[in-house]
């Protein structure tokens, strides 16, 4: 379990090119809250796909920003939202098989989506939501203690299953 700026940190060293590494930013919204493991596995998954999309539309910036939120019924939420202000577009779909098509499908199987549009000033945003049934109590001094583990219904999973 990791908290998203320790994620983000992980993935922007996997970009070997200096020049487009200062063009990006990151701000967290989740106040340092420590993912689930899975979460971090999707949050890491959008980074991939977002990030290397804005990157190719030659961009001078590519902002992040990753947050908690809920949705219309109140079940919790991650936010991540990418804007560049780069050349690109916004597809008025999804091609079958294309990484923002695998994407939204990993986000819709978790009560999310993802959305693209054109910015105004021109670029394109991002944004992508998803949800995962399992919190982890922001104590960091007990954070890996499984018996602490609890849905977003407040109840606690059974020993052995999920």
């Amino acid at each position: 379990m990791h908290p998203a700026d320790e994620l983000w940190k992980t993935y922007q060293r996997t970009i070997g090119d200096a020049v487009l590494r200062e063009r990006l930013r990151f701000v967290d919204c989740t106040d340092g809250r420590k993912l689930s493991h899975l979460e971090g596995l999707i949050l890491q998954s959008i980074f991939v796909g977002f990030v290397s999309n804005a990157l190719r539309a030659h961009p001078q910036e590519v902002a992040v920003t990753v947050s908690d939120d809920t949705d219309g019924k109140g079940v919790p939420l991650v936010k991540v939202v990418v804007e560049d202000d780069g050349v690109g577009g916004a597809p008025s779909a999804f091609e079958t098989g294309s990484g923002l098509a695998r994407l939204d499908e990993l986000c819709r199987q978790r009560g999310g989506r993802v959305q693209i549009a054109r910015r105004e000033r021109g670029g394109t945003q991002a944004t992508a939501t998803f949800s995962y049934p399992y919190r982890l109590t922001g104590k960091t001094d007990t954070a890996n203690d499984p018996s602490l583990e609890v849905m977003t219904d407040g109840r606690v999973p059974s020993p052995g299953g999920r």
